[in-house]
């Protein structure tokens, strides 16, 4: 559609001097799909997930979530030939009931709209909590550039709070913030299926 890329984003949870961090460093880099190879793309993209899975050492399904937004292919094709247990995460399906952070009793469907919001407010949390290295430029960049909608007479912040379209970011950030969104989907698997809190 716009561009986008099937982006992986592994990253390895780390304790340093009594803090949990979740580091990316390395980790993130595009599954390769080609029009050539006669497979089909869904093959193409749990192949190359499980390639990326094995050279991580893991985490295996459970600890993989996968944007299913536009489509069920991959999350289903590798619940299928894996292993069960891969986190389908649709976007525009309404935030979770869990609180965002520790120390924070708020269901986050209280305060933000759906998952995709809710993905890139965790990642944000755990990155303000000095939780996060080797986060790639471009994540950064998707990530800080990206704001929340507004009301269009008034400027005021939609609530629950809610990213604003994809395609108008696209059109301000000249790109697809896939880098960003895989991130935030590997801090959600963090939070979700490890029990890490920002």
């Amino acid at each position: 559609d716009a561009g986008d890329d099937a982006i992986y984003a592994g990253c390895e949870i780390v304790e340093q001097d009594g803090r949990v961090l979740l580091d990316f460093g390395g980790r993130v880099s595009k599954l390769p799909i080609s029009v050539a190879s006669g497979e089909p793309v869904t093959k193409q993209l749990r192949d190359g997930s499980v390639a990326r899975m094995k050279a991580d050492g893991g985490p295996g399904t459970r600890g993989i979530y996968v944007d299913s937004s536009g489509n069920q292919g991959l999350a289903d094709d590798l619940d299928i030939y894996v292993g069960p247990g891969c986190g389908h995460v649709n976007s525009s399906v309404r935030a979770s009931a869990a609180p965002l952070r520790a120390l924070d009793s708020r269901p986050a469907m209280e305060h933000i709209y759906d998952r995709g919001t809710e993905a890139a407010m965790v990642l944000a949390e755990f990155i303000k909590a000095g939780q996060v290295r080797g986060l790639p430029q471009k994540a950064a960049d998707a990530l800080t550039r990206r704001r929340f909608m507004v009301r269009p007479n008034s400027g005021d912040l939609v609530h629950p709070l809610r990213l604003e379209v994809k395609k108008d970011f696209i059109t301000r950030f000249k790109g697809s913030p896939n880098e960003g969104d895989a991130c935030a989907l590997a801090a959600l698997a963090a939070k979700e299926r490890l029990g890490i809190a920002p």
